[in-house]
């Protein structure tokens, strides 16, 4: 009974959450104590027409290992990467320079 509910909500979420086309990739970010409903949602995933459903599994624990144990080097990098990629990077630069003026 469980897992046709389980089931169900990834044809929902696939259809009409995510309105996945034929063709269409799909990219999952989803955390590794969902694994078993993570397999049904790529299926319904599939069966909705994607063409590749690419699962990214991110882990709190081993996260909180690379920021304890990566070169401060590294996370600074990781860091800007993201400051970049959300275009706050010149805002916060202008906002500096005025503090400096």
């Amino acid at each position: 009974m469980e897992k046709e509910i389980l089931i169900n909500y990834a044809k929902l979420i696939a259809k009409h959450g995510l309105n996945v086309q034929k063709g269409q990739d799909v990219v999952l970010t989803c955390s590794m104590d969902q694994l078993e409903f993570i397999k049904i949602l790529v299926e319904q995933l599939y069966l909705c027409g994607a063409r590749k459903v690419i699962t990214n599994f991110k882990d709190p624990e081993i996260k909180k290992l690379d920021i304890q144990y990566q070169a401060l080097e590294d996370l600074m990098k990781l860091i800007f990467k993201n400051i970049l990629q959300k275009d706050k990077l010149v805002d916060y630069l202008l906002n500096l320079m005025t503090l400096m003026l």
